[in-house]
């Protein structure tokens, strides 16, 4: 299902995932990542009222990511 973002919600996503870097590294795979992009997804919804999912903020910063290192 698409999903649009606009640009503070990217912004916020990013800096968010930049500020805890460390913490996503130090995660296993699995069940604590997805733990990391829900609450990643809870901080932006309660931010700008929207309803993004953990699994949404996923793969929106894996898009972002992709575009700026191809």
């Amino acid at each position: 299902m698409p999903t649009d973002w606009n640009d503070m919600e990217e912004r916020l996503l990013i800096n968010e995932r930049r500020t805890r870097n460390v913490e996503y590294h130090a995660l296993k795979n699995g069940r604590p990542k997805r733990t990391f992009w829900d609450r990643m997804a809870q901080r932006i919804n309660n931010q700008y009222g929207t309803t993004f999912t953990g699994d949404q903020c996923h793969n929106k910063f894996l898009n972002l990511t992709r575009v700026l290192y191809k």
